[in-house]
């Protein structure tokens, strides 16, 4: 993970916006996942590893919407 957040921290648009990155950072895992050569096992952890990256990116969207619906 920190390794991803490096690379994302070299885009200029994407250093700025961090919930967007996570969001490009899952997404791009997910392809990953999709390689017909990874066994079964490891495609479901990269995944799961896609899911944190895209939940992480989408949780703080989600509190700004609700807090100002709230409100």
């Amino acid at each position: 993970v920190p390794r991803i957040n490096s690379v994302l921290d070299s885009v200029p648009f994407l250093r700025d916006h961090k919930s967007l990155s996570s969001i490009v950072a899952g997404v791009v895992v997910f392809g990953v996942a999709k390689t017909p050569r990874i066994p079964n096992i490891i495609s479901a952890v990269i995944v799961g590893i896609a899911g944190v990256f895209i939940l992480a990116g989408i949780l703080p969207l989600y509190t700004q919407i609700t807090n100002r619906s709230a409100s």
